[in-house]
C-alpha cells in the first residue's frame, strides 16, 4: 500500500478540480461548516492563497493514482503547541485507510509538529463522524450550536497508543509506505 499526502499547493490543476469535485459533493459539503459549493474559480483563488499561509496545511490523499480525499491543519500555533484538523473522503472509501490516514495524520501532528493539544469540530448529527473521532480517543470538551468541540492532547495520545485498536492501525501503518508531498 502507498499513501501520498500531497500539499494543496503543489497540486496540478485537474488534482485541484477534483479535490473540489470531492468536497463538492451532497455528502462532504452537509457536514462543513461551509456547506454550499464552491465554485472552481474560488477553490482555485483559495489554494493559491495557501501558499502564503502558515497556519493551514491541507493534504490531498492520493492512493492507487487517485485523489481519494483530504486532511487538513488548521489554526496551527506553535508558540501554545496547539491546532484543529480536518478530513474528509469520497464515500466509497475503504475504512482502513481512512483509518490509517487517520493515525499518520493525528501522529505526524502531535510528534513531528510537536503540538501538544489537537481540536476538532464535529456535527452532532454526523454520528459517524463523532464515532470514528471517538475511537482515536477523541473527547468531547464543549459544544457550540450543532457542534461538539472535541479534543485529544499529546499526553493522552500516547497513552493510546496501548489500546488494541490503535496498536493495530500502528503495525498496519509500519508496514506500508506514506511520503508527504
Amino acid at each position: 500500500m502507498n499513501i501520498i499526502f500531497k500539499n494543496f499547493i503543489n497540486l496540478n490543476n485537474e488534482e485541484k478540480i477534483n479535490i473540489l469535485d470531492i468536497r463538492n459533493t451532497d455528502k462532504i459539503r452537509i457536514n462543513m461548516k461551509s456547506n454550499h459549493i464552491i465554485s472552481t474559480n474560488i477553490h482555485i483563488n483559495w489554494i493559491e492563497k495557501l501558499k502564503e499561509d502558515k497556519n493551514n496545511i491541507y493534504y490531498a490523499i492520493i492512493y492507487k493514482d487517485k485523489i481519494c480525499g483530504a486532511i487538513y491543519i488548521n489554526d496551527i500555533n506553535l508558540e501554545d503547541k496547539t491546532s484543529s484538523w480536518g478530513l474528509y473522503f469520497k464515500q466509497d472509501i475503504n475504512p482502513i485507510l481512512s483509518s490509517l490516514c487517520t493515525y499518520i495524520i493525528i501522529d505526524k501532528i502531535l510528534n513531528e509538529m510537536n503540538i501538544q493539544r489537537l481540536t476538532l469540530e464535529v456535527e452532532k448529527t454526523n454520528i459517524q463522524a463523532y464515532k470514528f473521532d471517538l475511537s482515536f480517543g477523541f473527547e468531547i470538551y464543549d459544544t457550540i450550536n450543532n457542534y461538539f468541540l472535541m479534543d485529544i492532547t499529546k499526553q493522552k495520545w500516547e497513552k493510546n497508543k496501548n489500546i488494541a485498536y490503535i496498536k493495530l492501525l500502528e503495525k498496519k501503518v509500519n508496514k506500508i509506505q506514506y511520503k508527504f508531498v
